[in-house]
């Protein structure tokens, strides 16, 4: 059984709050989530070596919280975060332009070849 298991948990109402969550994962499992990430109508929940998401999802399937049916099902996520999307700054590179003559009453902005003294 693996530690790194995470359970999606859908279509949460929207006043739950993390010790609910918790609550309710406790009353339908018998164990506690090692970790939750709550966020509006959804949460990732992680959990302990004893269940296993099988048992988990067919206990939370369904389940009636405050109006809301409950959608669990296994979490598609990579663990350790593998499925991280790269930052797009890492890409780009930010040159500073400087504008060019000010004094003469129009304003030319400098092109990065000319702002890093290539031009």
């Amino acid at each position: 059984m693996s530690a790194n298991q995470r359970l999606f948990i859908g279509n949460l109402p929207p006043q739950i709050n993390e010790e609910t969550l918790r609550d309710i994962f406790f009353q339908r499992t018998g164990v506690l989530p090692q970790n939750t990430f709550l966020r509006p109508n959804f949460a990732l929940v992680r959990l302990p070596d004893t269940l296993t998401l099988e048992k988990a999802t067919e206990m939370l399937n369904g389940y009636e919280v405050m109006g809301s049916h409950l959608v669990a099902e296994p979490s598609s996520l990579a663990p350790n975060r593998s499925a991280v999307v790269p930052n797009p700054w890492s890409v780009y590179h930010m040159v500073p332009c400087r504008p060019k003559n000010i004094h003469s009453g129009t304003l030319k902005i400098a092109t990065q070849e000319e702002s890093i003294g290539l031009k």
